[in-house]
């Protein structure tokens, strides 16, 4: 998300609007809540080597509490995301930002309850895009939310090699 900005900024300056044949466009950034991501050929080959399964006929994916899920027909394999260490993006292993915090708007599964999402509002772009669609508000485990992102950036910290000063 702050590289996104920073080509926004660079692009545009301090105008977000863009005039083309008559339209204005409107930048607006959604930011999803991430731990990590992975290179997906990694990612296939070392769950192919611990569970013996080919993702790509998967149904379902999803990571929840540590573990990687995948649903094949009828069937649910487990294991734990830590043993996927070796397909996580370089990148991702300096990045402290969970919750995309330079988003318009952030959003993610953390601290909401089994079929809803959280979503963060992070300026007046996406409060006036919020406004514009129907959803049913509900609280938030703000407590949960707080500790991935403090996991994340802790993590983050520790990946940076000694000497090197970083700003969060």
């Amino acid at each position: 998300m702050k590289a996104a900005r920073k080509i926004q900024l660079n692009l545009f300056g301090d105008v977000i609007k863009l005039m083309i044949v008559g339209y204005v466009i409107k930048l607006m950034i959604v930011g999803l809540f991430c731990f990590e991501s992975f290179n997906y050929d990694a990612l296939r080959n070392r769950v192919e080597e611990i569970l013996g399964i080919d993702i790509d006929e998967a149904k379902k994916i999803q990571i929840s509490r540590g573990k990687f899920t995948v649903k094949m027909d009828d069937k649910i394999h487990s294991i734990n995301v830590s043993d996927l260490d070796v397909a996580v993006r370089y990148n991702c292993k300096f990045c402290h930002d969970f919750t995309a915090r330079f988003a318009d708007i952030s959003v993610g599964s953390v601290g909401s309850r089994e079929g809803y999402s959280t979503i963060i509002v992070r300026s007046m772009e996406g409060k006036r895009i919020l406004d514009a669609i129907d959803f049913e508000e509900s609280s938030v485990n703000l407590n949960g939310l707080y500790k991935v992102s403090s996991l994340k950036r802790r993590k983050a910290i520790k990946k940076i090699p000694r000497g090197i000063k970083i700003n969060f």
